[in-house]
Formats: C-alpha cells, structure tokens, sequence
C-alpha cells in the first residue's frame, strides 16, 4: 500500500550515504551529491553510463578525482527484466539515481550495514542526515537493493522501470523501504554528518571542507 513521507520519517528517520573517503571534500565544499551519468558525463564519459562497473572507477573532472563504486553485485543472471529492459538500460537507469540507505540514529537498515561490510576493508566514510532534509526532493524508493538482486528457489530479482517508485505508487509499507533514491541530484543540509562506521563517532561534514 503507499505510504506518506512523515509515515516514512516515523519509522525511518535518518538516511545513510557510503562513498569514499577521497570524495568527502568535494561533497564537503558542494554539499551535493551527483549521479553516476552526471559525473561521467562532467568527465567525458557518458559512453560508460550503461556499461556495469565489474570495479571502482575514477573519474577526472574539474579538477578532482571522483571515486565511482562497482557494480559487481548487480549479477544479470539473477534479475528477471521487465518488458524492453536489459541489463544496459538498468545499469544506465541505476546511474541515474543517488542513494540512500534508509535507518535509525542507530545506523542504517541490514541491507545497508551488509553494504558497508562489504567495503570496510577500503576504509569508506557514510554520511548521515535527517529524512526530512530531503523532503524538498523528488524522491522515490524500493523494496530491493537493486544492485544486488538474488536468485532464491528458483526465482528472480524483478528490475524495470518499477524498481524505483514514489511514496504514492510504493507497493507496502514504509517500514519496507529498502532503498530512497534522488533523480539527478540532491542538495545536502549544513547539518549532515560523516563517520567511517554505522555506529559512529560522527562529526559534521562541514569540519572536512
């Protein structure tokens, strides 16, 4: 059934960003965060955008080395598409996308905490900031993590144009969101913190710029 934002704000209160450490000033100095197709494009590679990233890429561009991660989970063996979809034209419409994990002041939900576990080794930093900091953006959700869909008894992960939903067209409930997206970009507020792990210590990301 859909939800409403402050349902979502109720039981999920805080959203979680990973990235890597070598893009926290210039996330910092923005206070943005930009897709996947957008900062390829800033580096004159657009023609990577439907490309799946088998590992982390770096991107030049204004000057900065950007970090994009891999897409190695993203396992086209495992994702029964929609009609007119396959794997290019998601991994093009996942790069389209900024994401969130959704959680509590304690940390991300487990498909998140299981995210940063996966890349702990590399030492990356996640980014906390309200639910409501980002009630201004166009926002959508999902009940998977579309970048790693499984294969289990014989079924399919589903991946379409219905894998990111808004609140109105979101099939359950808040407290099954998964994933929140933004579509392009998104503003960050002054008040967003960074730790290098889901239970903290956090600090503001401003004291990085």
């Amino acid at each position: 059934m859909p939800f409403t934002l402050p349902q979502l704000v109720s039981c999920r209160p805080f959203l979680y960003h990973l990235t890597a450490s070598a893009n926290l000033l210039g996330i910092a100095e923005s206070l943005r965060l930009q897709c996947a197709n957008s900062l390829l494009a800033e580096g004159g590679r657009e023609h990577q955008s439907s490309i799946r990233r088998r590992e982390h890429l770096l991107v030049q561009r204004s000057g900065r080395t950007t970090h994009l991660r891999d897409q190695a989970p993203l396992i086209e063996g495992a994702i029964e598409f929609e009609d007119g979809w396959d794997l290019a034209r998601f991994v093009h419409h996942v790069n389209q996308h900024v994401f969130f994990w959704p959680g509590r002041l304690s940390g991300p939900i487990g498909p998140g905490l299981n995210h940063f576990e996966r890349y702990r080794v590399e030492a990356p930093v996640i980014l906390r900031l309200p639910t409501t900091a980002l009630w201004e953006t166009t926002l959508n959700f999902s009940r998977y993590n579309s970048g790693a869909p499984r294969c289990s008894g014989g079924k399919y992960s589903p991946r379409g144009a219905r894998t990111y939903l808004p609140a109105s067209e979101f099939v359950g409930t808040a407290s099954e969101v998964v994933e929140v997206v933004a579509i392009g970009a998104c503003s960050l507020p002054h008040s967003i913190e960074v730790s290098h792990s889901p239970s903290g210590p956090w600090r503001p990301l401003l004291s990085a710029a």
